[in-house]
Order: C-alpha cells, then structure tokens, then sequence
C-alpha cells in the first residue's frame, strides 16, 4: 500500500485485463485481489469495472496494478475490444466446474490475438472456483496453457487459494514493464 507521503507518480501503472465468460467469477477474483476479502454475493459486470492495488516489492521498485474487469455476457462482448489496447497482461479466466467456460477460452484467445495492441504483453489462464468439483482437470488447463504460450495458475475466489497472482514485475526493454506471475 502507499504511504501518505508517496506521490502516486513514484509507481509504475501496470493494467491488467480480466477476460472470460459471465459466471467464471472475474469480479470476484478482481475484489479478493484489491481488497483481500470474498464477494458477499455474485454481481454481474456490465461493461467493465476496475480494481486498483499498490505493490513495493523487495527491491523498492512500486507498482500500481489496474485489474480491469470485463464483462463477460454475450451482450456486452463488443465493448471489451475498447479495453484492450495498453494492456501488460491478460487474464483469461474458467471455472473448473463448467466445461463451456473451459471451451470458450478459444475465443478469448483469440480475441487478445486480434485486439491486443502489446503483442509480448503476458498471457494467464486461471482455473478458478478450485474449491467445487472439476469437470476440466488441471492436465487440461495446463495443456492449454503450454499450446498457447500461457501461464497457468488454479485459483479459488471465494478461499483466497493462489489470488495472490500479480506478485512481482521486472523491466522488460526500454518500454515498459512486463508482468511475471508467481503464486504467493
């Protein structure tokens, strides 16, 4: 977090964006990262909402995460295109209890493929909701991953189990930074 007598320019900004089918628990990822607790109750994202969290990571090196969260529905598909563009990384997000989600990552991949205007920004597939049965096994998720140069992580909104994704940054080239996962 900041402190009082830090200027928010002494933080690299850092955007990440939340992509996945309506149901797969985005927002609720998005609110555990930010404010470190569970949803009280499912909301639906119309359009796009955004979280803000503050890292000084061992190095004194400062970053402001954007965590934008999209919406999912089919309805609202067209508006996330806008959001694309000045991402560092992309979040592409299923439910380990829903096959349909799983499948639809296809699309979402290929939606940062044609959008996405940072074509070395990070890509992350999560396995959310971890703590309900799985219809897609982590072997799937992993494979899926590894043939679209992703990274992988499982993760469970509701417990808090591996939300802790966006934990350190390195400098990547002259022009800008890119984000490297670990689980905390």
């Amino acid at each position: 977090m900041t402190h009082q007598n830090e200027s928010p320019d002494e933080f690299q900004d850092v955007k990440i964006l939340l992509i996945g089918d309506a149901g797969v628990g985005k927002s609720s990822l998005a609110r555990r990262f930010a404010e470190e607790e569970a949803s009280e109750s499912p909301v639906t994202t119309i359009g796009v909402d955004f979280k803000v969290r503050y890292f000084q990571l061992s190095n004194d090196r400062k970053f402001k995460v954007a965590l934008w969260d999209t919406a999912g529905a089919e309805k609202f598909r067209s508006l996330t295109a806008n959001y694309y563009r000045g991402v560092h990384a992309y979040i592409l997000v299923y439910d380990v209890s829903d096959t349909n989600t799983f499948s639809s990552l296809n699309y979402w991949i290929q939606q940062v493929d044609w959008n996405a205007t940072n074509k070395t920004a990070v890509k992350l597939i999560i396995a959310n909701k971890i703590d309900q049965s799985n219809e897609v096994n982590s072997a799937q998720g992993t494979s899926f991953a590894a043939e679209h140069a992703a990274l992988y992580l499982e993760t469970s909104a509701e417990t808090g189990v591996g939300v802790e994704f966006a934990a350190c940054a390195h400098r990547h080239g002259s022009d800008g930074y890119q984000v490297r996962w670990s689980e905390s």
